[in-house]
């Protein structure tokens, strides 16, 4: 960043960017910073809290009206987002009083801000920001980071009535590096605090920290605090980019963003003082239960993440760095892991046969035909009466592209609809086949789900009338993959 506070006033002025502001109490200037859900207050030492402003707020970064408008419209927009994702404010922040109170400028003049309980320990007292770097005037409430490290803070004194997880410190930095990464055009993209480490590079705190470099779940930087959020936030980012951040499309991007800061809330809104979570697997359990019990997010259809979750933490060394006891998987070119990619539709372990033999062969449509699918385990343990089902696109579908097909809707039963296998061992694999099947047409797909008591295919976790894009139902679930024979731009 060649821009920090100390930079000439107008080339500060010149990354101002206009923004609209919400709930304010009154309408007409001079326009006071008071709305529902936080209201700018003298909280604490230096004493020039600006309350009021007038010239619709256009004013110079390093004045205090600048830092007033944007500790309002930071503040406010934590709150409204979580209301925005269908919480009940009214539970959720049920030891808050609003509007809570906002110090632009009440960290006693230091680099630093805080997110204080209120006088029972129930719920939030507001927020104090100091400056974002000594010797300037420019606030650290012009960063919308920095807010949402605090509002992480304020989502716990709620719920847990501490301002700390019971293994970390918050879940600040990882609200901060999901939440802003989408849009964001900083060149590291992991550093979760990039203006505030700029101008104070002892701050420099990230969200890609290495297991190898002692950054993993039970080791020397795991220390309960900001060290452990660090690890937090780099295993929250990496269940973020495998569920679309790591696309070349925003709205993909944005998606992803936002449901992982919905299971982080939805996580913390289901835990009390008695069950705040004391280690990571068990924060990585509550967030699987919260995408188990989510019904909608947003037209996406939940309980269809858990198992990316649950692998996130994995590769950060929660559970002692091992895959779950059971983990069949079907190899879409990720080794049954989730990592992102848009090429996954075309497994080479899925292929179709003229004749009961081997070797892939394009479908002759109206007769029959045979397909084989390899089903693997990737678990610790023996994986027993495994359940193989199959399934081919629709005739209808197939001059769709893959993001627009849906299940079940596109998809109907092979002939031969299921086979079963006895077991597979952990670390093997079986081949699994003949399915009899009569493709409409040499273009139809074939699709296969491998699922056991132990290891649930999400398609059997699906809600009946659910529909789910087929893209995040493969995605998410490495027991499900497509061998795709026209799904594809060049030939439909």
């Amino acid at each position: 960043m060649s821009i920090l506070p100390t930079s000439p006033l107008v080339a500060l002025n010149n990354i101002r960017r206009p923004a609209s502001v919400a709930g304010l109490l009154n309408n007409t200037s001079p326009y006071t910073l008071s709305g529902h859900y936080v209201q700018i207050a003298e909280l604490t030492l230096p004493a020039n809290a600006v309350i009021s402003a007038t010239n619709n707020f256009d004013y110079q970064v390093n004045t205090e009206q600048f830092a007033a408008i944007n500790a309002y419209i930071h503040n406010d927009y934590l709150f409204r987002l979580v209301a925005d994702m269908g919480f009940d404010m009214s539970v959720y922040f049920d030891g808050t009083t609003f509007p809570v109170p906002v110090d632009h400028n009440g960290s006693f003049g230091c680099v630093n801000a805080c997110a204080p309980g209120n006088g029972t320990g129930t719920g939030s007292a507001g927020f104090h920001y100091g400056l974002m770097q000594a010797g300037t005037n420019v606030g650290i409430a012009l960063s919308r980071r920095v807010a949402l490290h605090e509002f992480g803070h304020a989502i716990l004194w709620d719920n847990v009535h501490s301002p700390n997880l019971g293994f970390c410190h918050s879940v600040g930095d990882s609200l901060a590096a999901v939440l802003m990464d989408p849009r964001s055009k900083e060149s590291d993209r992991y550093l979760t605090f990039p203006w505030l480490t700029y101008a104070n590079p002892g701050i420099d705190r990230r969200h890609d920290r290495a297991v190898s470099n002692g950054w993993a779940w039970g080791s020397a930087n795991d220390d309960g605090g900001y060290g452990s959020e660090q690890i937090l936030a780099t295993t929250h980012f990496r269940l973020y980019r495998a569920l679309g951040g790591d696309s070349s499309d925003l709205c993909t991007r944005e998606w992803a963003a936002r449901y992982t800061a919905y299971l982080i809330f939805h996580a913390v809104g289901s835990l009390t003082p008695v069950t705040n979570s004391p280690s990571a697997d068990h924060w990585s359990g509550v967030l699987q239960q919260s995408d188990k019990a989510t019904v909608n997010f947003e037209g996406h259809v939940g309980s269809a993440v858990h198992k990316v979750i649950r692998w996130a933490f994995e590769k950060q060394n929660a559970y002692n760095g091992l895959p779950p006891f059971v983990d069949l998987y079907i190899n879409d070119r990720r080794n049954g892991e989730y990592e992102y990619s848009n090429d996954i539709y075309n497994a080479s372990e899925i292929w179709n046969r003229h004749g009961n033999d081997f070797g892939n062969e394009t479908p002759i449509p109206g007769v029959d035909n045979y397909a084989y699918v390899i089903v693997r385990n990737r678990g610790t343990d023996t994986a027993f009466e495994v359940r193989v089902n199959g399934y081919k696109t629709t005739p209808c579908s197939c001059n769709e592209e893959i993001e627009d097909l849906c299940w079940p809707t596109d998809f109907v039963s092979l002939k031969t609809d299921h086979i079963m296998v006895n077991s597979i061992a952990s670390g093997s694999y079986t081949v699994v086949g003949p399915f009899k099947w009569v493709p409409s047409s040499e273009k139809d797909s074939l699709m296969f789900s491998a699922s056991s008591r132990a290891d649930i295919s999400n398609i059997l976790r699906l809600r009946s009338g659910d529909e789910i894009k087929f893209s995040k139902l493969t995605m998410f679930d490495n027991n499900i993959a497509m061998r795709r024979n026209c799904l594809e731009n060049s030939c439909c």
